[in-house]
């Protein structure tokens, strides 16, 4: 990409967008979630059970890892529920928000309003299969589904954009 081009996208998110960007962003607390209920849960059940070591080891084990899946579940759930609570709370987000990448700045307009991003202001930029997450504070991303974009060349454009610029922030990008 040569330094005046600039890439532009545009598109509405939807609450399916909302709830699979809810379960990137909180996937370490789930994982941590998960080991502390299995820990518990085996715990709770190893203290209770009697009988030959390894047999109660072994049952402990099965018990506490059907439990904590089961809440682990439970929690997606949970993430799922809000996000799209969220997304239905915010009807500025349910509008068409467009896009446009340059080498020296970001911009975003959404309805009526325009904002203006430096790279430098992009603390953390993720790729996921289905979207990209450019973080501007610990809890608020500017969510780019693929779909906004028209061609696998455009999205190659963007992962070129953020190697490039987003310097000072913490970068996880799929290889092309």
């Amino acid at each position: 990409m040569k330094g005046n081009q600039k890439l532009e996208v545009r598109g509405t998110l939807t609450a399916s967008d909302y709830r699979r960007h809810s379960n990137y962003n909180r996937k370490k607390m789930k994982n941590i979630y998960f080991i502390a209920s299995l820990l518990m849960f085996f715990f709770v059940i190893f203290q209770s059970l009697e009988g030959p070591l390894l047999f109660v080891m072994g049952l402990t084990m099965i018990i506490a890892l059907l439990l904590a899946i089961a809440m682990s579940f439970f929690l997606s759930g949970m993430i799922s529920i809000r996000a799209t609570r969220d997304y239905k709370n915010d009807p500025v987000s349910q509008h068409e928000i467009q896009y446009t990448f340059r080498a020296g700045n970001i911009k975003q307009k959404l309805k009526n309003s325009t904002n203006d991003y430096q790279w430098t202001d992009i603390i953390a930029a993720f790729e996921q299969e289905e979207l990209f997450q450019l973080y501007v504070a610990r809890n608020h991303a500017m969510i780019l589904p693929k779909r906004f974009f028209k061609s696998e060349e455009e999205v190659e454009q963007l992962r070129e954009l953020i190697e490039k610029n987003a310097k000072s922030a913490k970068v996880d990008l799929l290889k092309s």
